[in-house]
């Protein structure tokens, strides 16, 4: 896999699920996914090589909410809060299904660490009825 080239350490995978563009559009549906790292980067450093890894695969940054080949997030860097060029946590995480499902899968217990709240229970409250479906192998 491209992270592991790269010195990223996958330490879990969640499930892929099918999901709804959101916001809602007449886009592709999406696969996502989650997915735990080890890694000897500051989360900015990590960032950093996210985004490096989307221009080798060729996205090109242009209008938001675009259609795009490869949108990787960083959705948490431990407990740690950056605000401003970099948000941690991811700042709209806790209010999609299709960021908290997959979360869900691999870290169930994982603390927002300003809402205070589980994954599970962020999930539980989470407002996003939008459609979403586990893929099957």
């Amino acid at each position: 896999m491209e992270l592991a080239r790269r010195g990223i350490t996958i330490s879990s995978c969640s499930q892929f699920y099918q999901t709804a563009p959101v916001p809602a559009s007449d886009q592709p549906w999406y696969v996502n996914a989650v997915i735990a790292v080890e890694t000897g980067l500051d989360a900015s450093a990590l960032l950093k090589l996210l985004h490096d890894l989307e221009s080798d695969f060729g996205r090109i940054r242009g209008i938001r909410n675009e259609s795009r080949i490869l949108d990787l997030d960083l959705l948490a860097y431990g407990d740690e809060i950056h605000a401003g060029d970099m948000d941690l946590p991811h700042p709209r995480l806790h209010g999609r299904l299709f960021v908290l499902h997959p979360l869900c899968d691999i870290a169930p217990d994982w603390m927002h660490p300003i809402l205070r709240k589980s994954a599970r229970q962020l999930l539980a409250e989470c407002a996003d009825k939008s459609k979403i479906s586990v893929i099957k192998e």
